[in-house]
């Protein structure tokens, strides 16, 4: 808003301060969520989701793993927060024992 603009509205600088002073703190703010992203099959893979695409297939019949979303006709891909929480929900590797 220009200075003209202002004074032809009737909004002087001083007013403009006064609002500007009583915008909440950022301790009030709204955290905006992620914007949301979608995974390809490969994008699975750098995840370190080894599955084949027929396995895939089958986790997803028996409802064990995220089922994909169709972005159009001819293609689908994962919402990355499905597999976010689907990862999260994973056992951690288990490695040799040092026993043996």
């Amino acid at each position: 808003m220009t200075a003209k603009t202002r004074l032809r509205s009737g909004v002087s600088d001083v007013a403009l301060n006064a609002a500007h002073d009583a915008t909440p703190d950022s301790s009030s703010r709204v955290i905006k969520p992620r914007p949301q992203r979608f995974l390809s099959a490969e994008d699975l893979r750098d995840r370190g989701i080894n599955y084949s695409r027929v396995q895939l297939w089958r986790l997803i019949k028996t409802g064990e793993f995220p089922r994909p979303v169709q972005l159009s006709r001819q293609r689908s891909a994962w919402r990355e927060a499905d597999i976010d929480e689907w990862m999260a929900t994973r056992p951690l590797a288990v490695g040799k024992s040092e026993a043996a």
